[in-house]
């Protein structure tokens, strides 16, 4: 038997949190140190759900 998990869809999370970045731009952010951040708090959220 497998297990099912659910991640909330990036637009969505994002949107609760205020970020208005899209989740292609947080991906990709290269040496941009904010997106960076916002990147990490994404992350952190994931975990938190």
């Amino acid at each position: 038997m497998g297990v099912n998990t659910y991640r909330m869809p990036d637009v969505g999370l994002l949107k609760s949190m205020d970020i208005s970045s899209t989740p292609h731009t947080l991906s990709h952010h290269g040496s941009n140190t904010s997106l960076h951040e916002l990147n990490l708090q994404r992350t952190r959220k994931w975990m938190e759900l």
